[in-house]
């Protein structure tokens, strides 16, 4: 993007915020372009109005006033931010890496590597984060074989996980608190047809994470393929793309609900994203982090 087509865009952002405020995706737009416009004071600034407008809450949203504090050099603001973040998607790559560049920016190497590899566990659609996961994959399986929690997490969205319902069941009993592995449990009872099972889990056990992105897929496609149920899977596959429009698993029928404007800001978000030098590349200390892996 020349720097004409960015005045361009961001003088378009800002217009559209000012007719609609409450427009999550429009508003993290508009904090990418201060970004990429060398203007992290505007970034954090617009990244904050977004989070007083926005009416529920937004995994872009979050991100990017972590990513706002920490460019503006304050990491221990940033720190409770992406911890926010994560506490919205706990399988967020995306979140694991900000989290893992902010520990680094506080010199807690040991807690950035955990957060780092947590972030390379988990597959994505995003061909940043996939190039990432394919530069470092002889550090992360290394890391699997000895933390059989970075194992489970590659395994949670695997068309065939190579994991056992009896395996991640004696990880949950082990890490209780971990919403991962009771998603992943959820998971696998779904696809044996232990459909009440899951739905325990998945209503009750991870009911303090009413809005990660997993667990709503995870409803949404148990009540609409399995139950029958079309009215109830719509209002969680709704939920799911106010959390996170551009989540991996926010497709097909998903889609079909958002309209033309929408999926614009969509498709220009995700091209800040994608690219191998999307903007995360830009402003993480992505090497330093393979470095310490």
């Amino acid at each position: 993007m020349t720097q004409e087509n960015l005045s361009e865009r961001l003088n378009l952002y800002e217009a559209m915020f000012e007719r609609n405020p409450r427009d999550g995706l429009v508003s993290v737009g508009k904090t990418y372009l201060y970004i990429l416009s060398g203007r992290p004071q505007d970034a954090l600034k617009s990244s904050l109005e977004a989070s007083l407008s926005v009416s529920s809450k937004s995994l872009r949203v979050q991100l990017a006033i972590a990513l706002g504090y920490y460019l503006r050099n304050k990491p221990s603001e940033a720190l409770i931010e992406s911890r926010y973040a994560l506490n919205i998607d706990p399988a967020s790559p995306l979140c694991h890496l900000v989290h893992a560049s902010i520990l680094l920016a506080l010199k807690r190497t040991d807690e950035a590597r955990l957060a780092f590899l947590k972030c390379l566990s988990f597959s994505s659609d995003n061909t940043f984060l996939t190039d990432l996961r394919l530069r470092n994959r002889r550090a992360i399986c290394a890391a699997q074989l000895q933390n059989p929690l970075l194992a489970a997490y590659s395994n949670l969205r695997l068309r065939v996980p190579d994991m056992t319902e009896t395996d991640v069941q004696q990880l949950v009993e082990q890490n209780p608190a971990d919403p991962v592995l009771k998603a992943l449990s959820a998971s696998l009872q779904r696809r044996s047809g232990k459909i009440r099972e899951a739905l325990v889990l998945l209503e009750s056990g991870l009911a303090s994470y009413e809005a990660f992105p997993e667990r709503l897929y995870l409803l949404w496609k148990t009540y609409d393929d399995q139950l029958g149920n079309h009215q109830k899977g719509e209002a969680f596959v709704r939920r799911l793309l106010e959390v996170d429009p551009l989540n991996d698993r926010a497709t097909g029928l998903g889609y079909s609900n958002l309209d033309e404007e929408t999926l614009r800001h969509i498709n220009f978000i995700k091209s800040l994203e994608d690219l191998p030098d999307s903007i995360f590349a830009m402003v993480l200390p992505v090497r330093e982090l393979e470095n310490i892996v």
